[in-house]
């Protein structure tokens, strides 16, 4: 069994190759075959993916124009 470090330098190596997937479906492919039946590597893995999707829709929000909507 691994320890947790190695756990999350897998899960994060899964997820880096994972961006480089050229479809959401390949890398949804991509993700399954890589955590080879492993269900917690492969939430983990989810999970980093679904933090990011979060994130960039945050970064792509432009906070003035929602503040100025809301004065308006």
């Amino acid at each position: 069994m691994t320890n947790a470090s190695d756990h999350n330098q897998r899960a994060r190596a899964i997820f880096m190759q994972a961006l480089e997937q050229e479809s959401t479906d390949l890398r949804a492919q991509f993700i399954d075959d890589a955590c080879a039946g492993d269900q917690e590597l492969r939430t983990e893995v989810g999970e980093l993916i679904a933090s990011l999707q979060k994130a960039g829709s945050f970064m792509e929000r432009k906070p003035a124009a929602d503040i100025e909507q809301t004065f308006v």
